[in-house]
């Protein structure tokens, strides 16, 4: 996906601007599934629609899947609410929070998020054997890998992040010097709570 969107920005921002951005995505999400179709039908899937609610399955996996989407969404769910209060403050403060939410997932995105895709199948297997001290182990695991690359991410986010947001985002007309302190300031304070969301 990420190979498809910067060849893309690369290919035709001269010609597109912006756009290109947005073919990027939508090619590099088609590209992510071309890529899994040939194992998708190798493992005898197919397309065909299936309504079947009530298979025990389906349940099984929706009951285990609930949960994780409601722990997931909370932190999408506060940041649409801290972006509808900062609508209502000055005119920089929309942008800061954009900024700084963009500065904040890059060692969320690549840290938390794999770790919690490693680890989550090995828990629900755990969780479903029974084996409480195994899951605890890995969960501790789990947590002690976050502390080691999260805390280090966030105190370099607090400690850098004017230098990080002037040297990416400021140009001198989109986002000027005052852009630039406010969101290293909303940098910050997402920061500190960078390992417990993660």
């Amino acid at each position: 996906f990420s190979i498809i969107v910067i060849s893309t920005i690369f290919l035709f921002y001269d010609k597109l601007g912006v756009i290109s951005i947005a073919i990027g995505v939508l090619a590099g999400g088609f590209g992510q599934i071309a890529f899994q179709l040939p194992q998708f039908f190798s493992l005898g899937y197919s397309f065909k629609l299936d309504f079947g609610f009530r298979d025990p399955y389906f349940r099984q996996v929706l009951s285990r899947w609930v949960p994780v989407l409601i722990t997931s969404s909370i932190f999408s769910i506060n940041t649409l609410v801290a972006n509808r209060f900062a609508t209502g403050l000055d005119t920089l403060s929309p942008t800061a929070m954009h900024l700084a939410i963009i500065f904040w997932n890059l060692p969320f995105g690549v840290f938390s998020a794999s770790v919690t895709t490693v680890l989550y199948p090995q828990m629900g297997r755990q969780a479903a054997e029974k084996n409480h001290p195994g899951l605890a182990d890995t969960l501790s695991y789990g947590l002690r890998i976050l502390f080691v690359l999260l805390i280090p991410s966030a105190l370099f986010l607090c400690f850098f992040s004017k230098e990080v947001v002037a040297v990416i985002y400021q140009d001198g007309v989109e986002v000027t010097t005052a852009a630039t302190l406010v969101t290293s300031k909303v940098l910050i304070w997402y920061s500190i709570g960078l390992f417990s969301v993660g």
